[in-house]
């Protein structure tokens, strides 16, 4: 632990038949660093396992003494197992993570710097599914995401990987959408929600339509109950900011939107669904396992081991003044947002991609090895060739220009490319 750290932090591990994935969270969570925070606790609740997840944990808890493991004998359903969590911890800010998830090195600290304002009550991360996006439904989980994240950093919805005040005895032992439960019931005691999209968590998403159907009817469905109940809405619940960030998400192109509109179906129908389980009452507050969510994930910090660098590259417009004053700051940014569509298509899902609309500029940020860095930058250097500016019929002078710029993972003096 830093010196400096000044908030006790305990995390809470929700896991059912967790055995193959919950080793890539322990290492996760035994490389956090951090600095005004400390991690005092992590208790697993193993909750109705078959598998060999309770074995697993114990023999984490056996060399971490930190790590303590709760036994539910029968599964109760996540919320239930969240109540004995709660019922158990005494730090002061408390962070649910799933099983089948894995954080960047810093997200944990992320996710508690916040607190240092009292007005905080709960912080969320930013997900990054690890799902091959050449299937629609890969696509869809990506897109899904990435409209979470652009929705959230306006009008924070959290989940995933959160953060709260302990503050709550208990929530809602019915609910199917804990994250939201909480959310609902902070923002009634009057505390504010942060989202700190730099706080990644890697997760996967369902792999087929059936999976993804019932994925997304059971939080549909959980949505509407928690707006009937509580009188909050989601902000994800309603059509329109969807509709609104899916317009700067998606270039158009004839693939694209067929695509897009692939996904838009599946979600109308997995909602139509979650409206009829919500009308008749139909209860998800144990749901079904979602085994293509549970392969272990490639990546994270196992592949991030093999990274030497962390590449910063920036793709700039030029002459981006000159642009807004000749087309306005919409059309300029319409620009703006399909180059950052087209730059997604070449790097992985994990890594960071940014649009920064006043200076005309997209940030990607991705570790990779030194070799890496240069095959990535000739990558970015030949798609933004191929996207002159008459694309989006700007009639104003222009060009595309894509730097790199390598640092060390640790930290050190950034060398330019």
């Amino acid at each position: 632990m830093n010196e400096a750290a000044n908030i006790d932090v305990a995390i809470g591990v929700m896991a059912h038949n967790e055995e193959a994935s919950i080793a890539a969270l322990f290492a996760a969570l035994g490389t956090q660093r951090t600095t005004t925070c400390h991690i005092a606790a992590i208790t697993v609740v193993a909750s109705g396992c078959t598998d060999g997840t309770v074995r697993r944990a114990q023999e984490f808890a056996a060399r971490d003494p930190r790590v303590r493991v709760l036994v539910q004998p029968q599964r109760e359903g996540k919320a239930s197992a969240i109540n004995l969590f709660l019922r158990e911890t005494r730090e002061p800010v408390v962070v649910l993570v799933g099983a089948d998830t894995v954080p960047e090195a810093n997200a944990i600290e992320l996710l508690v710097r916040p607190f240092a304002d009292p007005a905080v009550g709960m912080t969320g991360g930013r997900p990054v599914p690890m799902n091959d996006a050449s299937s629609l439904v890969g696509y869809t989980v990506h897109l899904q995401w990435r409209l979470h994240d652009r929705i959230a950093a306006r009008t924070p919805k959290l989940g995933e990987v959160i953060a709260f005040r302990n503050v709550l005895p208990r929530i809602d032992g019915e609910t199917s959408v804990d994250e939201l439960s909480i959310e609902a019931t902070l923002v009634e005691r009057g505390f504010r929600l942060a989202y700190v999209p730099e706080a990644i968590v890697y997760n996967r998403g369902p792999a087929t339509i059936g999976e993804f159907l019932t994925q997304r009817r059971r939080i549909h469905a959980g949505h509407l109950q928690v707006a009937a109940q509580q009188g909050y809405r989601a902000a994800t619940l309603g059509y329109r900011p969807l509709l609104s960030a899916l317009v700067h998400e998606v270039e158009p192109h004839p693939v694209e939107l067929a695509r897009v509109a692939g996904a838009i179906a599946l979600e109308a129908l997995a909602r139509s669904l979650g409206t009829y389980d919500f009308l008749r009452r139909r209860s998800h507050r144990v749901w079904s396992v979602l085994e293509t969510t549970k392969r272990v994930l490639p990546h994270g910090h196992v592949a991030r081991a093999q990274a030497t660098v962390q590449s910063l590259y920036t793709i700039q417009i030029a002459d981006y003044a000159v642009i807004v004053n000749h087309v306005g700051h919409r059309r300029a940014e319409a620009l703006l947002q399909r180059i950052a569509v087209a730059i997604r298509h070449e790097v992985r899902a994990m890594d960071q991609v940014s649009s920064h609309p006043t200076e005309g500029l997209i940030v990607v940020v991705a570790p990779t090895t030194a070799t890496g860095s240069a095959a990535l930058h000739s990558r970015l250097l030949e798609r933004v060739r191929q996207l002159p500016l008459a694309e989006v019929d700007l009639d104003a002078p222009g060009r595309v220009v894509c730097t790199a710029l390598e640092m060390p993972l640790a930290g050190a003096t950034a060398l330019a490319v």
